[in-house]
C-alpha cells in the first residue's frame, strides 16, 4: 500500500520522504565534516544503524529523528522532507520524553477526530495492533509512520513531537514570519543562504506583498 502526502501542494510518497531524509542526513553530516562513526557517537546511535539509515535499508525512529535534528539544529520537518526551508531549531525533547509526547498527541488527535484505533489504522495503512502498541508506549514510531500521522491529522512532525505548540495553519502573518526567521540559518534546496541572500529575499517578499496588496 503506497500512501501519498501533500508537500507544499506537491504529491510525495513516503518512499520519496525516506529518500529525502537519508539525503539530508548525509548532506548535513558531510557539511559538518563528520564520518558515520563520529556522528553516531555524537548522537548516541549505533554506527551500523546509521549506515543502514543512510543507505535506505532502515527507517528512522522517532527518537532518532529528534536526536539528529537536535544535533544539526534543524527542524524535524526539514529532516523528514516536509519543509524545504532549513531553519535553526534547538529541540529540547529527546528520546523518552518525545515518545511520551508523541503517543499523547496521537491519542488526543485520534479522539478529537472521532476515530477508533481501527479507523486510524486504516487511514495510515498500519495494523490496528501497531496503533495500540504505539499508544500504550510499547512500540516506537518510524519516520515514515510519523509522516503518515502528520499528514492524516494535518499537523507538522514538530508538533507531534512536542517541539512546537503551533500546528500547520492556513494563514501565516508574513511580517512576523520575516522578522522571526530571517535572522536564523536558512537554506534553499539544501544550498546555504548568506546574510546578503536573506536580506535580498526579505526585501523581495515585502515588495511583492505591497505590490499586490495595493492592487486590491
Amino acid at each position: 500500500m503506497e500512501i501519498t502526502l501533500n508537500n507544499g501542494g506537491n504529491k510525495m510518497t513516503f518512499k520519496d520522504s525516506d529518500k529525502i531524509s537519508k539525503s539530508r542526513i548525509i548532506n548535513l553530516r558531510e557539511k559538518n565534516n563528520l564520518t558515520q562513526n563520529e556522528l553516531a557517537e555524537k548522537v548516541g546511535i549505533n554506527r551500523s544503524v546509521l549506515n543502514r539509515i543512510e543507505n535506505g535499508s532502515r527507517h528512522l525512529r522517532d527518537d532518532e529523528v529528534v536526536k539528529l535534528a537536535n544535533y544539526f539544529h534543524v527542524s524535524t520537518d526539514y529532516l523528514l522532507g516536509n519543509d524545504r526551508m532549513r531553519c535553526e531549531n534547538h529541540i529540547e525533547a529527546i528520546s523518552k520524553d518525545s515518545d511520551e509526547i508523541l503517543k499523547t498527541k496521537i491519542i488526543n488527535l485520534r479522539e478529537k477526530n472521532k476515530l477508533t484505533q481501527n479507523g486510524l489504522a486504516e487511514k495510515v495503512g498500519l495494523d490496528a495492533t501497531i496503533i495500540s502498541k504505539i499508544e500504550n508506549g510499547t512500540r516506537k514510531v518510524s519516520s515514515s509512520e510519523l509522516n503518515r500521522f502528520a499528514n492524516i491529522f494535518s499537523v507538522s512532525a514538530d508538533y507531534l513531537l512536542g517541539n512546537t505548540s503551533n500546528r500547520y495553519q492556513d494563514e501565516v502573518d508574513l511580517k512576523d514570519f520575516l522578522d522571526q526567521n530571517f535572522n536564523k540559518g536558512m537554506s534553499y534546496a539544501d544550498e546555504e543562504l548568506t546574510d546578503e541572500d536573506k536580506q535580498r529575499l526579505k526585501i523581495a517578499l515585502t515588495q511583492i506583498f505591497w505590490k499586490y496588496h495595493n492592487k486590491k
